[in-house]
């Protein structure tokens, strides 16, 4: 950390984190709360891991350039996109699998009404 570019990445990514932590706080004490049984509080808590860690991704880059940082960056990166937009694919596709249920077809319910 020797220069001010890499301290403040740090305090942001800290920030930044400290805010999800905060979120994630909520969401688990909140869970019986209808919106979040509806939202499913496993899918929450995966993407705001995945912000967490997205968050402390930059702090790899810091310090002398090494193979395996570079690797780890990349690695850390993925996983954290991968929690992120994961919960968002699966409950997509669950709301997909619902509405183009051929077995489900007689039902009226509205896609936007759905998805909400």
């Amino acid at each position: 950390l020797d220069s001010s570019w890499a301290v403040n990445l740090v305090v942001a990514g800290a920030v930044l984190a400290t805010c999800k932590v905060g979120l994630l706080v909520h969401a688990i004490v909140h869970r019986k709360a209808p919106i979040y049984q509806k939202a499913q509080v496993s899918f929450i808590s995966f993407t705001i891991l995945g912000g967490i860690m997205a968050d402390f991704a930059p702090i790899l880059l810091l310090g002398p350039v090494v193979t395996w940082r570079c690797h780890l960056f990349a690695s850390w990166l993925l996983i954290a996109t991968t929690l992120l937009y994961g919960p968002l694919v699966l409950k997509s596709y669950r709301v997909w699998r619902v509405v183009d249920n051929p077995k489900l077809k007689n039902i009226k319910e509205q896609p936007l009404k759905t998805l909400a």
